[in-house]
């Protein structure tokens, strides 16, 4: 949005930029999906692999055994496809080519929301949208008002949510119908977070121990897409053997808790040092392969 509107919008390093961002880290994470579904004697088709490999999941394949969480991904993938599509159909217009072209251009957006869509609950469209405008639109300073109105919001938003016949919290019985709808609940719910963050922006570490947190808190940002891609599995094979919650609340739960973090986060930077770390280096070198081939291709 920002790049459109500064007119420096690039279709295909808007493509190079998501491509590398996604698959490097996923790639991998889908492997040790695979191999952790061999230890625990499940098995994986190679269709349900690729389908995931490119974000296929709860379009024409399940989500890959025992990484739930990938769910997500294939909203967000589908999200940049869209918007990547619509991009360059306004680059397309701007630059007055071809009828023809742009007319083709809004056939395939036509599909991809007609296909996609009619798969994938909208929504979630709808609440990445709120985050995009959260970052075009951003106050100039911060509010403590807005702050606490965005926690009232966020927190009306997850009541309704939890209060939705989908929670697995509580039982919801009749609470529900004073409560918004679970999409509207959505919709609320990430109006608070884009209004949240806009405000917390402003706040700075105070003291050097707060400085020490916020450096010890990015470090712990840069592997959280890794994180998210395989925690599920390694949580999956701790609990075959044996590593699993707790009923009640105790100091062994405790301990037991903080130990399945750590074994998570320790994989994940295992995971995260050859692959996600050099997603930099490897958008950088396909960026100049191209421009290298383009120039071969053109002399």
């Amino acid at each position: 949005m920002k790049n459109l509107c500064d007119r420096t919008f690039i279709p295909i390093e808007f493509a190079i930029d998501r491509f590398a961002r996604i698959m490097i880290p996923l790639l991998p994470a889908l492997i040790l999906t695979v191999c952790i579904a061999f230890i625990t004697n499940e098995n994986i088709s190679g269709y349900h692999f690729v389908g995931n490999l490119f974000s296929l999941q709860n379009i024409l394949v399940p989500v890959i055994a025992n990484n739930e969480p990938l769910w997500s991904l294939g909203y967000e993938v589908w999200f940049y496809v869209f918007c990547g599509a619509i991009g360059t159909l306004v680059m397309v217009i701007r630059s007055r080519l071809n009828y023809f072209i742009s007319f083709c251009f809004a056939l395939v957006i036509i599909f991809l929301f007609y296909f996609v869509f009619t798969k994938l609950k909208v929504v979630y469209l709808f609440c990445w949208v709120i985050g995009g405008l959260a970052y075009i639109f951003r106050t100039k300073k911060f509010s403590w008002r807005w702050f606490f109105i965005s926690l009232v919001i966020v927190t009306y938003g997850t009541i309704g949510i939890e209060l939705s016949r989908t929670s697995k919290s509580i039982v919801v019985d009749n609470l529900s119908i004073y409560m918004p709808s679970l999409i509207n609940s959505i919709l609320i719910f990430s109006i608070g977070i884009a209004l949240f963050i806009q405000q917390t922006r402003f706040l700075q570490p105070q003291g050097r121990v707060m400085f020490q947190v916020e450096a010890l808190g990015t470090k712990f940002a840069a592997v959280s897409y890794t994180l998210y891609l395989t925690h599920a599995p390694i949580l999956h094979l701790m609990k075959v053997c044996g590593i699993d919650r707790a009923p009640l609340i105790s100091l062994y739960s405790i301990s037991i808790y903080f130990a399945v973090v750590s074994i998570c986060i320790m994989c994940a930077w295992l995971i995260y040092w050859p692959f996600e770390r050099r997603t930099s280096e490897v958008k950088k070198w396909i960026k100049c392969w191209l421009a290298t081939s383009l120039s071969s291709s053109r002399s």
